[in-house]
């Protein structure tokens, strides 16, 4: 057995952290930058959502990827890469001349982040010995969420002191630190042929998604957009025959199949997309709302946003006391107080009971996003947890970027608050209620096999 020095174990933990650490403040502080942002460049508020969704989606797209990736490439060489990327990327992003340059950069920042998130977490696993592998990725994860309560703080703040760029700025020097910990660390050597990756099913996946991007941003476009409407849709059309087309004969599908005859699986992934969308949407509309709409600088937009993301942040603790047989009961609970709180939000008139409402709806998604894995995992067998995992991380995400471009069509200052709140609240009361229904179903149905012997 080789030996690995505990000078590893730190240097590995270190660059982690970091990496997660960069990924997480500039989740939550680049948000109340956006107004700014669209004044730096003139543009409208509703054009700002592919800041947001370019990032989510390059990220769900590539995260398909990764884990098997790492598997092969070698956990620390995937991260110094994922580093290097997302380190690179926030320089492009810091110096962007205009608004596409900013979004090109982003997506490559979402890159850079699939790559170091399962690299990271894999490598820690291998170099740490089973008794201590919990505490070292929960110490990592809590430094990521230390940057996820601090984050609005800290945008709303070098927004308003040094402009928005200094958010990208700071990420540089973290990074150079995360890699130079990553050059020292004495990497176990992974034997067998490395994990193959199905590229051109990766590349179909992308246009088709980018392709549905385009056509969700065009729908109730005038009818002078209907070409580009008919063109977005053939491409996600053709896309998605050949990529179905392509998994049935390749010999390294992206998806596992054993997963597409899992209905409760598919039940709640579906579930927690609309939780990951309402969350993801919630942290880019009311700090645009804060500002646009009641007003507030971007430094008391920050302050006034911390809260929602502290109460969030705390989801993941609260979530994992919950026992996984109450995990399904307790998500469509959540789900089912999130739409009631966003209703409120979207009618209400004073910013004080706005800011409550949404805060305690950061609460509430917040325990319904950590319970999503959890509960997904317990209806999947062991030997596809990882892949179910993942599998279940791009659904999400992918959702919530689509779901940062529905709630940013907009073409003048301000986005249609009251107008996405409604439409979040109804989603996420559909799902509430899908899942109570789906709970009953399967759980009959297992009661009905025990009876009958099957």
């Amino acid at each position: 057995m080789t030996f690995f020095s505990d000078r590893s174990h730190r240097l590995a933990l270190l660059a982690f952290s970091a990496g997660i650490f960069c990924i997480q403040l500039d989740a939550f502080a680049l948000n109340l930058a956006l107004l700014s942002i669209a004044q730096d460049y003139a543009v409208p508020v509703g054009r700002l959502k592919w800041v947001v969704s370019g990032y989510l989606l390059s990220v769900g797209i590539f995260m398909l990827a990764a884990g098997r990736l790492s598997d092969g490439f070698g956990h620390g060489r995937l991260l110094r890469l994922g580093l290097a990327l997302f380190g690179s990327a926030s320089l492009l992003c810091a110096v962007a001349p205009s608004l596409l340059w900013l979004v090109a950069a982003r997506v490559l920042q979402g890159i850079g982040a699939a790559c170091i998130m399962p690299s990271g977490l894999a490598l820690l696993s291998h170099l740490y010995p089973s008794e201590q592998r919990g505490r070292a990725i929960g110490l990592a994860l809590g430094l990521g969420a230390i940057a996820t309560v601090i984050g609005p703080f800290l945008g709303g703040a070098l927004t308003q002191w040094f402009g928005w760029r200094l958010i990208f700025w700071i990420n540089l020097p973290v990074v150079l630190v995360a890699l130079a910990c990553c050059w020292r660390i004495a990497e176990p050597r992974v034997c067998g042929a490395r994990a193959a990756v199905n590229g051109p099913a990766l590349l179909l996946v992308s246009l088709g998604l980018a392709a549905l991007g385009l056509l969700l941003d065009e729908l109730g476009s005038p009818a002078r957009a209907m070409p580009r409407v008919g063109l977005a849709l053939g491409m996600f059309v053709l896309c998605a025959s050949l990529f179905v087309w392509g998994e049935k004969h390749a010999t390294a599908p992206l998806i596992d199949t054993s997963l597409l005859r899992n209905p409760p699986y598919w039940m709640l992934t579906l579930a927690g997309a609309v939780v990951n969308t309402a969350t993801v949407v919630h942290l880019f509309v009311v700090p645009l709302s804060l500002q646009g709409v009641w007003s507030l600088s971007p430094l008391q937009a920050g302050m006034a946003f911390l809260a929602p993301a502290a109460l969030l942040a705390c989801g993941g603790p609260i979530a994992g006391r919950i026992p996984s047989s109450e995990a399904v009961s307790a998500m469509a609970i959540c789900l089912g107080f999130s739409a009631m709180l966003l209703a409120g939000a979207a009618l209400a008139y004073g910013w004080l009971l706005y800011l409550l409402l949404v805060t305690l709806c950061g609460a509430s998604l917040g325990i319904a996003n950590a319970l999503t894995l959890i509960a997904t995992q317990a209806v999947v067998d062991e030997q596809v947890a990882g892949v179910a995992s993942g599998l279940t991380k791009t659904i999400i995400t992918l959702a919530a970027g689509f779901g940062v471009i529905l709630a940013g069509r907009s073409n003048g200052p301000l986005l249609n608050v009251q107008g996405v709140f409604i439409s979040l609240a109804g989603c996420c009361l559909v799902a509430c209620f899908a899942l109570l229904m789906g709970q009953r179903y399967w759980t009959g149905k297992q009661t009905v096999d025990k009876l009958t012997g099957r």
